[in-house]
């Protein structure tokens, strides 16, 4: 390992740099991690850590405090999962050790005892033992009472806490933590706290913490409604607390959340802080929550590498896109799982109204969903019942801070690192931690104390915008953090607002070592947006580029009063009706309204009758493709599969290849068939005579032998 010492102009912060390459990362087995622990990662398929998860581990169990940024798919999860588990399934094998010894002790001390009594000429000296015996004894009680966790209150036994941003997020961790727990569940468990903050719900989630888990995760102000209940205290047996997707708790109205819950934490525990992004949010989180933090800082381009990930644009208007969006998609010019982003839930259902037009099953993924709906979408999508998603992103365009005071800040802080590809740099805020990097340091800075110093910054914090909808859950976010599996193409139908958001949303494709694409339609409206976007990704993203997508209009140019008939049948009334339906449609698989229908089965009985007023009007010829509507160069050619070259993948300008099976199907739908019903049938008294053929359109040249006769 290198090492750098850097001095910033500032002579009064003095920082150790430490660069972890590519070939300095361990296997698991090297960090010496549970057996089981290490079974269930195996199982997961995890060959090595990861380059976050190769550094912040070993600094983890060591006891320091980290702040670790890193872009979305890096592994920031079981970064700081795999500690967590590791450090409560330490300390419970401690304890039952320290209770063995002790009753081990008490055991001997017992048997001292007799046998002193039984031996008259050792009469005082078995007083003695027998005293001493019953202190062991009374002492091994205390410890045993001390050392377990499950005879007190309940949610008192809470070892550690996982804050999230989102309710998505939230289920999304817990189903981490049970993958990495399958052979230790009985030793480690894990609740998830999602829903609202209703009196109501926060009561019938009081049973789970009854159950006295190691584990907590959920949002800020459902850990604090918890808290505040009476269902929850950690002041006396947590020691871990995480922040996931640091950079977003504030950017969802945590803030006070996040003050409150400091308030009733103890004044020595662990904290872990995972970003995407340093923001001034994670600093002000960093001010309040880390002492002594190690910042971990994963040197690679927020996106997926370049040779991975292919970024197109097509400059079209406004209708355009609804038309090249429906090209794509029923041509199978994009192959694979494909989410489409949009900016507010009503452009959502317009678009998939557009799409059912045409047959295109798709999915809608929106703020206005409860919660469940959206996890079970998701997973849904992630089994291949839908191959198309429809997402919207109305927190960025809705509330999103104006990320150029953040970048700028990111500049200044990047212009004196080493932009060196594939490294980590651990940075120790002070020369104290540099000379004793491999000591345990827990206590967290008093909140009291670290309000007051974040508040300047607080105040300095661009003002966000307001505007999000009523009836939207604040808590929804599905550009950043969900595990979309097999994502193959990210449309953005709206340009995002912001760079940020556009990292957020193309970085749902080429995770891993897979490939992807990424296609923006850009209305003369979003062209400013995406000079902004191309110059900061220039800057920060090496190798990086759009590249123009070359597509002949001209070959669609058939379809473009298809088009227009589907999106006319899309109107205002119709949106709204979509909308209440996916609402009635809740109404109806609700298990709490399921006892109130049952004693009012008419309520259930109207609403099933409910029929829509206004829905969209379906046109089943829209559905097929008339053979003589096709592109001339899918006609001759193959289309390719997706996300090999910008010829091959997408375009239809002579270098598209292999039409799809869909597309066949459809030509093979449209095309007239023969009338065979009375085929091969002699007519008989009372039948009636089929009409003749018209030659003109069945060209038959051979006619039966009943019509010649005739």
């Amino acid at each position: 390992m290198r090492s750098f010492l850097i001095i910033s102009s500032d002579i009064s912060s003095l920082f150790t740099l430490h660069i972890l390459s590519m070939s300095d990362v361990l296997s698991f087995d090297a960090l010496r991690l549970d057996p089981r622990l290490q079974r269930a990662i195996a199982k997961l398929g995890w060959s090595r850590p990861t380059l976050i998860q190769a550094k912040a581990i070993p600094l983890a169990l060591q006891g320091k405090d980290i702040l670790a940024r890193a872009r979305t798919g890096s592994g920031k999860t079981a970064a700081y999962a795999i500690p967590v588990i590791q450090r409560i399934l330490a300390d419970t094998a401690a304890a039952a050790i320290a209770v063995e010894q002790v009753q081990d002790g008490a055991s001997a001390a017992s048997a001292t005892s007799n046998a002193a009594r039984s031996g008259s000429s050792n009469k005082q000296q078995g007083k003695n033992a027998g005293t001493g015996g019953k202190k062991n004894v009374s002492n091994a009680a205390s410890a045993a009472v001390a050392s377990s966790s499950h005879a007190s209150p309940a949610g008192a036994s809470v070892k550690a806490i996982v804050l999230v941003p989102t309710r998505e997020l939230s289920l999304q961790a817990k189903q981490n933590f049970k993958d990495l727990t399958q052979y230790c569940s009985r030793e480690v468990t894990a609740v998830e706290l999602a829903g609202d903050t209703s009196a109501t719900a926060i009561e019938a989630q009081r049973h789970e913490l009854l159950a006295n888990p190691d584990i907590v995760i959920g949002t800020p102000s459902r850990i604090v409604a918890h808290i505040e209940a009476g269902h929850l205290d950690v002041r006396t047996s947590l020691q871990m607390i995480v922040v996931d997707e640091a950079d977003l708790v504030f950017g969802f109205g945590y803030e006070n959340d996040i003050k409150t819950l400091l308030r009733h934490l103890p004044r020595i525990v662990q904290a872990f802080l995972m970003s995407a992004t340093l923001s001034p949010d994670v600093d002000s989180l960093k001010r309040l929550m880390l002492h002594s933090p190690v910042i971990l800082k994963l040197q690679e381009s927020q996106l997926p590498d370049a040779d991975r990930l292919m970024q197109y644009v097509i400059k079209c208007d406004m209708n355009d896109k609804f038309l090249l969006v429906f090209t794509f998609l029923k041509l199978r010019l994009l192959r694979g799982k494909t989410i489409i982003f949009v900016n507010d839930v009503d452009r959502c259902y317009r678009v998939k109204l557009f799409l059912e037009q045409f047959g295109i099953r798709a999915c809608v993924l929106n703020s206005e969903l409860p919660q469940n709906s959206r996890y079970h979408i998701v997973q849904e999508f992630n089994r291949g019942v839908y191959d198309y998603i429809i997402a919207t992103d109305e927190h960025d365009s809705n509330s999103q801070v104006d990320d150029s005071d953040s970048d700028s800040d990111n500049d200044e802080e990047e212009s004196n690192e080493t932009a060196e590809t594939d490294t980590v740099e651990a940075v120790f805020e002070n020369d104290d931690d540099a000379e004793q990097a491999t000591t345990t340091a827990t206590a967290s800075a008093e909140p009291v104390a670290t309000a007051a110093a974040s508040k300047g910054k607080a105040q300095q914090r661009p003002k966000r915008k307001a505007g999000r909808k009523a009836g939207a859950d604040s808590e929804y976010g599905v550009a950043r953090g969900i595990d979309f599996q097999n994502v193959s193409n990210v449309i953005n139908f709206d340009f995002p607002e912001t760079a940020r958001s556009y990292v957020h949303r193309v970085g749902r494709t080429a995770r891993g070592d897979k490939s992807g694409q990424s296609l923006s339609l850009i209305a003369p409206e979003d062209e400013g947006r995406l000079a902004i976007v191309q110059r900061k990704l220039s800057k920060h993203n090496s190798g990086h580029k759009f590249q123009q997508f070359q597509f002949a209009m001209h070959e669609i140019a058939a379809f473009r009063y298809r088009a227009a008939d589907a999106l006319r049948a899309v109107t205002a009334a119709s949106v709204k009706e979509a909308r209440l339906k996916e609402i009635k449609n809740e109404i109806f698989n609700s298990q709490k309204l399921k006892a109130y229908f049952e004693d009012n089965p008419k309520d259930l009985e109207a609403l099933r009758h409910d029929k829509p007023s206004h829905p969209a009007r379906i046109q089943a010829h829209l559905k097929h493709i008339p053979s003589y509507l096709m592109p001339e160069s899918l006609m001759k050619k193959k289309l390719a599969p997706a996300a090999t070259s910008e010829a091959a993948a997408m375009a239809v300008d002579g270098e598209a290849a292999e039409e799809a099976p869909e597309a066949e199907e459809d030509l093979a739908a449209s095309e007239p068939k023969p009338n065979t019903k009375h085929r091969g049938k002699q007519p008989h008294r009372g039948m009636k005579r089929p009409a003749k053929a018209d030659p003109l359109k069945s060209f038959a040249a051979n006619p039966s032998k009943r019509f010649a006769q005739g």
